[in-house]
């Protein structure tokens, strides 16, 4: 997992010159306390979500709205080994509605899922579509303030 997370920011970094502050995990499998900590202090990160949650986890976490935690992986590190995990609602499929089950006013919106971009340039078509309109909306709010 470091290895990959490493090689994903160096590239990232030199093609794009920017640094990754969160991860997404689409399919981990078990979790060890340290990883915490690896995620916040070597990796950067400030937060990591998943879309691989039990499907029993997952309902439970939806109806108490606990999909978000602080994840608190080693006493022994302390709070250098707490991240901020999440746990999305509808694996990584669009969603119907997600803010319902969230305790949290920002919605992370995604798109996919395994096996659905036979048709990815109308994905891509759509997805530029919903940007613009979502930045045009934010615009025309931040003038209203």
């Amino acid at each position: 997992m470091i290895v990959q997370t490493i090689l994903g920011h160096h590239a990232i970094k030199s093609q794009f010159k920017k640094t990754l502050r969160a991860g997404w995990q689409i399919d981990p499998f078990g979790h060890s306390a340290v990883q915490a900590y690896l995620l916040r202090e070597e990796t950067g990160f400030e937060s990591i979500h998943f879309a691989q949650v039990n499907y029993q986890n997952r309902a439970k976490r939806k109806g108490d709205k606990s999909l978000e935690v602080v994840w608190r992986g080693s006493k022994t590190f302390g709070s250098s080994s707490q991240i901020f995990a999440n746990a999305f609602p509808v694996h990584y499929s669009p969603p119907s509605a997600k803010a319902n089950v969230t305790r949290i006013n920002h919605v992370m919106w995604t798109m996919g899922d395994e096996f659905q971009y036979q048709y990815a340039e109308t994905w891509f078509k759509q997805m530029d579509k919903l940007i613009h309109y979502v930045n045009l909306v934010s615009c025309i709010c931040s003038k209203n303030l």
